[in-house]
């Protein structure tokens, strides 16, 4: 009988905590979206910590468009990750996981942290929104790589 008291108070006290994981910060305000966005900028620079990354609120266009053609086709576009945030978690933990997933995206893209390395990203955007009553989020990494910083005149290579 004893053990079995054990099993259910074991139990209890996991589905308890299970629970408590679960639950924003502040479980009598809900889900704070000034904090879940603070909290994805802390990952990014937790999770990239090799980057060195800057903030650039500049690329917010980027995170509120819906298309690449409605922005101008900006190179850093395709890097773009966005979606839904689970208002019923906490917004320290779900922000843990959203960063992990787009660093885990990243990487089935081929870009590892060597080759972000290599590509020099070096600055990134964060956002979190509430969208009617469900709190969406994008982020995005960026090397300001312009197309026209490859390009040369023919007489800049004859040396005129």
């Amino acid at each position: 009988m004893k053990k079995l008291i054990a099993i259910v108070g074991i139990v209890i006290s996991m589905v308890t905590t299970a629970q408590i994981k679960a639950q924003p910060a502040d479980p009598e305000k809900g889900f704070d979206i000034e904090l879940f966005q603070r909290a994805l900028f802390d990952e990014m620079y937790i999770q990239f910590t090799e980057l060195d990354l800057d903030l650039d609120t500049t690329l917010n266009y980027i995170l509120i468009a819906r298309s690449q053609e409605s922005v101008g086709y900006p190179s850093a576009y395709v890097m773009k990750r966005g979606g839904n945030a689970d208002i019923l978690a906490n917004e320290k933990e779900e922000a843990e996981r959203l960063v992990k997933a787009y660093k885990e995206r990243l990487a089935k893209c081929h870009f590892t942290m060597e080759a972000l390395l290599n590509n020099k990203f070096n600055e990134f955007a964060a956002l979190a929104m509430n969208v009617n009553g469900s709190v969406q989020y994008a982020i995005v990494l960026d090397n300001n790589f312009d197309p026209d910083d490859l390009r040369t005149s023919t007489e800049e290579l004859n040396g005129n």
